[in-house]
C-alpha cells in the first residue's frame, strides 16, 4: 500500500513512524522546498520529490495524506480531490465553517472517503476510560475542559501570522473537539468569552443532555485537561495524556496502550481506523471525523470564541 505525502514538517516524521509499521510505503513528498529536505527524505528512505500535483495524481499511489501547514490545508484539499483518491488530512481543514463548506460541496461531487485527522479522539486511555463506565453502567453527567493556551508558543517565529490569528482553530481545535468526543453534539451553548483579554469560556449542553463547561485562559500557564462526572466516579485527564479513575473506594491510573507509549498518542489507532475503515469500506465509524463531523468542531469553535 503507498501513499503520497503532502507536507514534511515536524508532525509527518511521527505519521510516517506509524505508516511504515503498518507496512505503507511513501511512494513520495511534495514540499515547497526540496533541497532542504533531501537528507531527511533520505533518511525516512522516500525515493522521490514530487515537483507538482499533477505528479500526484498520476501516480499509483493508494491514498493521499496532507500534512502541511493549516492554512493551506483548505487550498490543497480543493486541488487533490478531483485526483477521486482518499485522503487523510492533519487538523483543521479551514479557519472558519463557511471555507469548509466550500470542500463539502465540492466533495459531494466525489464522494471521496475524507478523514481530519484528529488523534486525541484515538488516545487509549479516553477509550479505557469510556469502556469503564459502560461496564459499570456509568453514564457521563458533566464534562469540564480547561484548555490554557501559552503566548510564548502562540508567538514562535515558525507560525505565521495567520496561523496565530487563527490560533483557535490551528491548535485550540483540540480540546473543543474533545467536548464533541466525550458528550456528543451539542444542542445548545452560552459562550462568556472576552477575547480582548483572551479570556475564553463556554457552557452548554448536548443533545445526549450531558452537559460540558469550557474554560481558556491565554495568560495562564497550566496544563489542558478534561474531567469527566458519572455516578459517584471522577475521571480526570491531566495533562491528556495521564488519567486516573476515582471513585469514594480507590484510585486507578489508567495505563496507556504499548502504541500510545511508542509512537505519538492516538496516532497508531487513528491510522488504523482509516486503514481498516475508511480506506476500505468508506465509511466513517465513531470517532473518525469526516468533513460533516469536522464542521460541527469548527461550528463549536466560532460559538465558544466569538459569541458575544
Amino acid at each position: 500500500m503507498k501513499t503520497a505525502l503532502i507536507g514534511f514538517g515536524d508532525i509527518s516524521e511521527k505519521h510516517i513512524s506509524v505508516l511504515h509499521e503498518f507496512g505503507c510505503e511513501i511512494d513520495g513528498v511534495l514540499v515547497q522546498n526540496s533541497d532542504a529536505y533531501v537528507e531527511k527524505r533520505k533518511k525516512f528512505g522516500i525515493s522521490k520529490f514530487y515537483k507538482t500535483l499533477d505528479e500526484i495524481e498520476n501516480s499509483d499511489c493508494d491514498f493521499i495524506s496532507i500534512m502541511a501547514s493549516a492554512e493551506n490545508n483548505c487550498k490543497l484539499l480543493k486541488s487533490v480531490i478531483p485526483f477521486k483518491k482518499p485522503i487523510f488530512i492533519e487538523k483543521p481543514v479551514g479557519f472558519s465553517s463557511q471555507e469548509l463548506d466550500e470542500v463539502i460541496h465540492l466533495n459531494q461531487k466525489f464522494q471521496l472517503p475524507i478523514m481530519v485527522g484528529m488523534n486525541r479522539r484515538f488516545y487509549s486511555i479516553f477509550h479505557t476510560a469510556l469502556d469503564y463506565l459502560k461496564s459499570n453502567n456509568k453514564k457521563i453527567d458533566s464534562v469540564f475542559v480547561e484548555a490554557p493556551e501559552r503566548f510564548s508558543d502562540i508567538n514562535k517565529p515558525k507560525f505565521s501570522d495567520n496561523i496565530k490569528r487563527h490560533w483557535m482553530f490551528s491548535n485550540s481545535i483540540h480540546c473543543i473537539d474533545l467536548i464533541r468526543f466525550f458528550s456528543g453534539n451539542i444542542k445548545e451553548i452560552t459562550s462568556y468569552s472576552n477575547p480582548s483579554k483572551f479570556v475564553f469560556n463556554a457552557i452548554g449542553i448536548s443533545e445526549k443532555n450531558i452537559r460540558f463547561m469550557y474554560n481558556s485562559n491565554w495568560s495562564s500557564p497550566g496544563n489542558w485537561s478534561v474531567t469527566i462526572y458519572a455516578d459517584n466516579t471522577r475521571i480526570v485527564f491531566n495533562p491528556l495524556e495521564n488519567g486516573k479513575i476515582i471513585t469514594k473506594d480507590f484510585i486507578k491510573e489508567i495505563t496507556p496502550s504499548k502504541n500510545d507509549i511508542k509512537f505519538k498518542p492516538g496516532f497508531y489507532l487513528q491510522l488504523k481506523y482509516f486503514l481498516d475503515h475508511v480506506l476500505k469500506n468508506h465509511e466513517f465509524p465513531w470517532p473518525c471525523s469526516d468533513l460533516e463531523d469536522h464542521k460541527k468542531s469548527l461550528e463549536l469553535i466560532e460559538k465558544t470564541f466569538f459569541s458575544n
